[in-house]
């Protein structure tokens, strides 16, 4: 299976994006909480408003990767999470409650149209006897990116504000740096968009 491109392109925007969406709702939060002074349950509601848009929107753009094809989500999809990325990292030391909710929504948008869509792309290039095992890796490698991402992200902070005797300052300065990470990775998944678009178009019929 991995020595399909196109499946082995769509596995790892899969998990990119699963690991930095697992990886916001650590960071927003605790940002909120211990350098904004936001209460648990206000940090916990500003994530609340991108999971209903996700949820609502996934249906919608499995309609849109049917009648456009993955051109327009994956190209999409990437310019809203880096886009999304940049603006958390550029404006972090000014974000409001309203501000957060926002950037959260922008990503929640490019990853609603990427995240299902590019399991179902990676899932078309196998054949019959390798869907089920290509579903399980998807699904096996979900669960590992989640948990790698949550782990990573408290490390990351706990370095980006080593040496600041000031908590909020230090979970701010670990967090842009969580950012910055963040960031990276949506670069890759960017990349990894124009190169499935690539193996796709010199692979026309799925195989």
């Amino acid at each position: 299976m991995l020595t399909n491109h196109a499946f082995t392109y769509s596995l790892l925007i899969y998990v990119f994006l699963q690991l930095v969406q697992i990886s916001l709702t650590f960071v927003i939060p605790n940002l909120a909480q211990l350098t904004f002074n936001q209460s648990a349950l206000v940090a916990g509601f500003l994530l609340l408003a991108g999971s209903l848009l996700s949820s609502f929107l996934g249906p919608v753009m499995g309609r849109l990767l049917d009648d456009r094809g993955p051109r327009f989500p994956l190209i999409a999809g990437s310019l809203c999470i880096m886009a999304s990325l940049i603006l958390f990292t550029v404006f972090i030391a000014h974000l409001t409650i309203l501000t957060i909710i926002a950037f959260h929504i922008l990503y929640m948008l490019g990853f609603s149209m990427m995240y299902n869509n590019t399991m179902t792309l990676g899932l078309q290039q196998l054949n019959g006897p390798q869907i089920g095992d290509g579903n399980a890796l998807f699904n096996m490698l979900q669960q590992y990116a989640g948990s790698i991402g949550t782990a990573a992200m408290a490390g990351i902070i706990a370095i980006g504000g080593a040496g600041i005797q000031n908590g909020a300052t230090a979970v701010l300065s670990g967090s842009r740096l969580a950012f910055i990470v963040l960031f990276c990775f949506t670069v890759a998944i960017a990349l990894l968009a124009f190169s499935l678009l690539a193996s796709l178009k010199r692979q026309p019929s799925g195989r």
